[in-house]
């Protein structure tokens, strides 16, 4: 019996094998290649909605659009 890996598990691993950096999608959209980015924010989304993950919110312009989201591991 074959267990299919799906976006979620791939970024599950990916984000806890660095557990003290600040991800963007586009970062972990580049590490995880065979996913694509919609699937890696879904998948990004979901870990949060459980409490594995949270964002953080930059703005890289004073306050207004455009901004930059990171996500980082809260739980182990």
């Amino acid at each position: 019996m074959s267990t299919v890996v799906t976006c979620r598990d791939n970024v599950l691993v990916q984000v806890r094998q660095h557990p003290l950096t600040r991800s963007t999608a586009a970062d972990l959209a580049r590490t995880l290649s065979g996913w694509p980015r919609n699937a890696i924010d879904d998948a990004l989304r979901e870990l949060e909605h459980e409490g594995i993950v949270a964002r953080e919110i930059e703005s890289t312009n004073g306050g207004a659009p455009p901004t930059k989201t990171y996500w980082y591991v809260i739980a182990p």
